[in-house]
């Protein structure tokens, strides 16, 4: 799965395209993984690096004024070995639901620090088993509410987090 968001102004970031389309970041109001292609309509988009239906995506209009972006593969999604950035100018999203799909195994980068955390009261396990991270930058993140962060760096080398203040 690959969605760069290559622009270098952050503002810019808001209208970026979703997967080369014509919907913007700032449109998207959760983003879904899915382990499996049953739920996905016929009007997917092909999302996978070898452009062979492997990972799709979709989005639904959610009633609120935003869509909903489902992006789903037989057995789960693989991030980007460079995740830097992979959301960013997602600023309405109200919820990202990695559901066990979201495979980070062979992740090297992750920068976080533009995530709004200031309301996110559990953070438990949320980097779990991801012992392949060379980089991981959460310095950014607003941790005032949260009241459970059992595990969020199990398996995550020392050597690669950047810490908050």
């Amino acid at each position: 799965m690959s969605d760069p968001c290559e622009v270098t102004n952050g503002d810019d970031a808001y209208t970026a395209p979703v997967f080369g389309t014509e919907l913007r970041r700032e449109e998207i109001g959760t983003v879904t993984f899915l382990d499996n292609l049953n739920s996905a309509p016929n009007h997917v988009r092909d999302v996978s690096q070898n452009q062979d239906g492997s990972v799709v995506a979709w989005w639904e209009q959610n009633g609120v004024g935003y869509y909903d972006l489902f992006i789903a593969a037989e057995g789960g999604v693989s991030a980007p070995q460079d995740a830097s950035y992979l959301f960013r100018g997602y600023r309405n999203v109200t919820g990202i639901y990695f559901n066990g799909a979201f495979d980070t195994e062979n992740v090297t980068k992750m920068d976080l620090s533009s995530f709004d955390t200031s309301k996110v009261t559990g953070m438990l396990a949320m980097f779990y088993r991801c012992s392949n991270l060379t980089e991981l930058d959460v310095s950014g993140f607003d941790i005032s509410q949260v009241v459970d962060m059992y595990g969020m760096f199990d398996g995550v080398p020392e050597s690669a987090i950047r810490y908050w203040n």
